[in-house]
């Protein structure tokens, strides 16, 4: 996975981690509460957000999508077009962090 670490940092993104996925960055950077947008993964290196919707459906995560016109972070500017917008409420969170601390076992 090749992303663009100095722009993740501009953008005040998580760290990326060895290993990570795409679309477990993508899980990361949601469960932060950020709202991720197709002009800010592009500005890090994901070239096509809209292809890591299926995947993150498949794996059940909790997520809600919108189209929005957004600032494009290479240019400061808001172009006419909408993107696409995903993100978690806070209750999808708590959630979703409730549901997986129970999944891990305590040694």
């Amino acid at each position: 996975m090749n992303m663009y670490i100095e722009n993740i940092k501009k953008l005040n993104l998580p760290e990326r981690k060895k290993g990570d996925t795409h679309a477990n960055y993508i899980k990361r950077v949601l469960l932060t509460g950020h709202k991720f947008n197709t002009r800010e993964a592009r500005h890090i290196g994901i070239g096509n957000l809209h292809s890591i919707k299926p995947v993150l459906n498949k794996q059940q995560f909790p997520f809600k999508d919108e189209r929005k016109r957004v600032i494009d972070p290479a240019t400061g500017e808001i172009p006419i077009h909408t993107v696409l917008v995903i993100y978690m409420t806070a209750e999808q969170i708590q959630a979703y962090k409730r549901e997986n601390a129970q999944q891990k076992p305590s040694v």
